[in-house]
């Protein structure tokens, strides 16, 4: 129970950084009751309360923390709070029930000052961040790109299926769809064996745990992967040279190898 109440903890402070957005959604909520002028205001006043209800109810956490990517994902039940349309409809509300023009300015301004304290600023050091390429991708993903087609073209070998960190893996797979990827996407549970074949590549490729075992080239074989993308700090390269594999790329902390030795014909062809 201590644990489903630290993850509700922490998914609720990711949404509301500041607080001043969760009060505001309450006091929408508590207006919209109070005046009981409209139905509809009433039934998204309700509906927000309780979908507020299950997301801070412990049992919440403890249910669907299991199923949510252990509990990195439970924000998203946050979704179904209206609360947009209750913050609206209570700023209309309270507007409109002036009966001055000038108070209904004055309250409007005060409504938006409010909405504005609520929210937090984009174009903040802490929150934006410039796209270091005009693809909006990691200097290394397009290198790994350009890295891998230069080399294949070198080789004469057309195969090209490409090993890496998940996201640099599917990013890769994203700009050019010649490149196979080795292994599908993969949400590591901390219930799985980390001696399971799959947990434990998905692990070392990722640098979660080193390969004590020194099993990379196996199950790079196993894959049918001719590249790798990894870290330097990940301490592949004596297996790699050892499993026969030739580096073609080394730079700010990155590397990449590659394996003449694996030539599959029939996936090459695919991507002449």
């Amino acid at each position: 129970m201590t644990k489903a109440i630290e993850l509700i903890g922490s998914s609720a402070h990711r949404i509301f950084p500041n607080g001043v957005l969760f009060v505001l959604m309450c006091a929408s909520a508590a207006y919209l009751l109070i005046r009981k002028r409209r139905q509809e205001h009433i039934l998204l006043a309700v509906s927000a309360l309780v979908f507020l209800a299950v997301f801070f109810c412990p049992l919440s956490g403890l249910l669907f923390g299991r199923i949510m990517r252990d509990g990195e994902v439970y924000w998203r039940l946050f979704w179904p709070v209206p609360y947009i349309l209750l913050i609206a409809c209570a700023g209309t509300e309270l507007v409109s029930s002036a009966g001055k023009k000038a108070v209904r300015v004055l309250l409007l301004a005060a409504v938006c000052a409010v909405i504005a304290a609520a929210g937090k600023p984009v174009y903040t050091q802490d929150v934006f961040r410039q796209a270091p390429t005009r693809e909006k991708l990691p200097q290394i993903t397009l290198t790994a790109v350009s890295v891998i087609n230069t080399n294949a073209e070198k080789t004469g070998n057309p195969y090209k299926k490409v090993s890496a960190p998940i996201d640099i893996r599917c990013q890769i797979r994203q700009v050019d769809a010649t490149i196979y990827c080795a292994a599908s996407r993969y949400f590591h549970s901390a219930d799985e064996d980390e001696n399971d074949p799959a947990v434990y590549y998905h692990n070392i490729i990722s640098g979660i745990r080193p390969d004590d075992q020194h099993k990379i080239c196996s199950y790079l074989n196993y894959l049918e992967a001719n590249y790798l993308v990894t870290r330097s700090e990940y301490g592949f390269k004596k297996d790699l040279e050892k499993g026969g594999f030739e580096p073609v790329y080394s730079q700010d902390g990155w590397e990449i190898w590659y394996n003449p030795d694996i030539k599959i014909e029939k996936n090459a062809a695919r991507s002449e």
